[in-house]
């Protein structure tokens, strides 16, 4: 436990928090031991504590704590030190011991809530606070005030340490004095025991066991700021050990910053080179993934990038040739989903496109077809292989259409071709779906009006609800809708603009993602 403290709140002096606590919070959150509901406090605005026999406050919030006026991030703290936090003044008080112990109070160590100032006109005063921690004050409305244990005085202090005339406070034109009567007991000021002195808001007399502040909303009851400002930059030894401890680390991030990591990021990268070089692509890219997570100049991070694009390459080829087609296109996908947007991902997009490609015809050969049309479908239409792609897709739907007449009458897939047309199984599957069966209608019977009508139901369908995505620009399911609408009307030149804008349109927020 530390030596007792009080903060009292300026402008009404019967309001203070007061503890033995070494250490505890100022700020607007409830966790905080001191609670000030006032909106220009930080939810953690201070912390004060006892260290090396001083009390030293500390600014932990983004608005400033300032002492006796001035802005501080650490500051030792003396008794009389005004603290102001947001539009809230607190004045600071050490209590000292009476005959070696402290009396808690019913306040002490709970969290107290202050709601700030409370905008009224005080005028000078004297606050007297008891053994017992209760406080009353006393106006300085007169000339002249007595404090002692004679009945007459106007505080009247019944203790054997206190003088019948102990003290007086007097009031002149400069200020408020406060002056010794008694030959036998001190009067003390802000701990320092005196015959005659001026006091000014937030001094503490002390009249043997008797704690007495003064408070005053008067201008000239408030310390010169000359005098703060020479008090304030008075050298203290915390100052230049945190002066020193600055410059050291100072000089510590600037070496950090402009020697060591600029040659340990081309050590590195020179490591990943030689790794490249002898095939160890893994270890090569758990490097370079580390350091793509570090803050790196424009030319270094580049230099990375083409690194780590080139060593995906390598391990996707080599998964291939071992016949791992999907592990391959996933490794792709995740370097995508990672750097996608970055120069250095265009062979990637390509590699991943080829490696779509050869999966759709493999998937094709072994009658895979919807499967097929996915990894066909995927692949970027301003990409190099997108034209094989669609080339892939038109087999798949003329090896459908071009089967054998269905041994089903006419009124069998009328009937199955409404049954798939109610669950809106438009598409899919690829050779059981509504769309396939109203085509095998037309083939028996070409003018049917029923299988004409449906076939224009779903392809507006399509386009409606890719219409509708694409003003609200949802540009993914728009893309979807738009490219189904292709497979049963493939020549719509205004869908094919559409299909080509979601498409620019995703890859532009994929990459503002990444940024």
């Amino acid at each position: 436990m530390g030596p007792r403290v009080r903060l009292t709140l300026k402008n009404d002096p019967h309001t203070f928090y007061e503890t033995c606590q070494e250490e505890f919070l100022i700020g607007r959150s409830k966790d905080c031991e001191m609670v000030i509901k006032d909106p220009a406090v930080s939810q953690l605005q201070a912390r004060v504590r006892f260290q090396n026999e001083i009390f030293i406050i500390e600014n932990l919030g983004r608005n400033p704590t300032r002492v006796n006026g001035i802005p501080v991030e650490t500051q030792s703290l003396h008794a009389g030190d005004q603290i102001t936090v947001g539009r809230t003044e607190l004045l600071f008080h050490v209590e000292e011991e009476v005959n070696g112990v402290v009396k808690e109070t019913r306040i002490e160590d709970k969290t107290m809530v202050f709601s700030g100032l409370t905008g009224k006109t005080l005028g000078p005063q004297l606050v007297l606070t008891t053994l017992s921690g209760e406080s009353s004050s006393y106006p300085l409305e007169k000339e002249l005030l007595l404090i002692g244990r004679a009945s007459e005085a106007d505080v009247c202090l019944n203790d054997p340490s206190v003088s019948l005339r102990h003290c007086m406070i007097e009031k002149r034109e400069s200020g408020f004095f406060a002056r010794n009567l008694s030959q036998t007991n001190p009067l003390k000021v802000n701990d320092q025991t005196i015959t005659e002195t001026r006091i000014y808001t937030g001094d503490q007399l002390r009249v043997g066991p008797f704690s007495i502040s003064f408070f005053s909303d008067r201008p000239q009851d408030l310390r010169s700021e000359e005098k703060i400002i020479s008090q304030a930059k008075r050298p203290r030894l915390e100052v230049w050990l945190l002066t020193a401890i600055v410059l050291l680390g100072l000089g510590g991030y600037v070496f950090y910053k402009q020697v060591y990591r600029p040659w340990e990021v081309k050590r590195t990268l020179e490591t990943v080179s030689r790794q490249m070089a002898s095939g160890a692509y893994l270890p090569a890219l758990s490097a370079l993934t580390s350091l793509l997570e570090t803050d790196l100049p424009a030319e270094e991070r580049k230099k990375a990038r083409e690194l780590l694009s080139k060593s995906t390459l390598a391990v996707a080829q080599k998964m291939g040739e071992d016949g791992k087609l999907q592990e391959a296109k996933q490794y792709l996908v995740t370097y995508l989903k990672n750097y996608g947007s970055d120069k250095e991902a265009n062979l990637i997009w390509e590699r991943l496109d080829l490696l779509r490609l050869n999966m759709g015809h493999r998937l094709v050969t072994r009658g895979e077809h919807e499967a097929a049309l996915r990894e066909f479908a995927a692949i970027r239409e301003d990409g190099p292989w997108f034209n094989e792609a669609q080339k892939g897709i038109r087999r798949i739907w003329l090896a459908s259409e071009q089967q054998p007449p269905s041994p089903q009458t006419k009124a069998q897939l009328l009937r199955e071709a409404k049954e798939h047309f109610l669950a809106q199984r438009y598409l899919i599957p690829v050779d059981n779906n509504a769309y396939s069966a109203y085509k095998a209608v037309l083939a028996l019977d070409p003018e049917n009006a029923l299988a004409r009508q449906r076939i224009g139901q779903m392809r507006d369908f399509y386009r409606k609800r890719g219409e509708m995505h694409y003003r609200k620009g949802n540009w993914r399911k728009a893309l979807s809708y738009f490219e189904r609408y292709t497979f049963i009307e493939p020549n719509d030149p205004t869908i094919k603009g559409k299909l080509s804008i979601c498409k620019r349109k995703l890859v532009k927020t994929k990459s503002e993602m990444k940024e």
